[in-house]
């Protein structure tokens, strides 16, 4: 005779209460096909399905993250749902993929028309974290906000996290003689240029 709780378990897994492992993984990068009417909880502005994983992990309440490149976009579409992938509603626009937040193939470059949501989906990241700023010195992009009241990399990360539009950050002195700063910007950390010689900065990804 079975026991109570097998009987229990048996049900859960009939109705589709339990997730297996490759059922998690089905909801890695696709369509969406939910027929119920969630919303978003929000849509933070990035531009890679991998910064969009970062902001759904940073926040409690995310169980899904739906990217992409809507077609004749200029930009992508990151939104963060308080349902599991399998519930988040079907599109009109099939560039639109669905994942959970511990998804481990998730695009970390650009999308493209071509490749609506980006690629290296099964490449592991290459965050950069902890080093100098040596991006190319052509490069000029300007702060999302800069605090000089946080002087960690824990909390900048942190703040990032927080902050729409951030994918990395700056830590540390800018000049020789100046205080120690938090500083945010929209670019990878790889894009960060050189600082002049006497700084203490270093850089860091969202995803650190």
């Amino acid at each position: 005779m079975q026991s109570t709780f097998t009987q229990i378990i048996l049900a859960l897994a009939a109705t589709g209460a339990i997730a297996s492992p490759l059922a998690a993984r089905d909801n890695c990068g696709v369509a969406p096909s939910g027929s119920g009417s969630a919303s978003p909880i929000s849509s933070p502005s990035v531009t890679t399905a991998a910064a969009c994983q970062d902001k759904c992990q940073a926040d409690d309440s995310c169980k899904a993250f739906l990217f992409g490149l809507p077609d004749s976009a200029s930009a992508p579409t990151c939104e963060l749902f308080a349902v599991a992938p399998a519930q988040v509603p079907a599109q009109d626009d099939s560039n639109l993929r669905v994942y959970g937040p511990d998804c481990s193939s998730v695009p970390t470059t650009k999308p493209t028309a071509d490749h609506p949501q980006g690629q290296n989906g099964n490449q592991k990241r290459d965050d950069t974290c902890g080093k100098a700023p040596s991006g190319p010195s052509s490069n000029s992009p300007s702060p999302l906000a800069t605090r000089t009241d946080i002087t960690t990399e824990g909390d900048c990360i942190a703040l990032c996290k927080k902050t729409n539009g951030c994918e990395s950050v700056e830590v540390g002195k800018p000049g020789p003689n100046g205080d120690a700063e938090c500083i945010l910007f929209s670019v990878a950390a790889s894009e960060l240029p050189p600082r002049d010689d006497g700084a203490t900065l270093v850089a860091y990804d969202i995803g650190c």
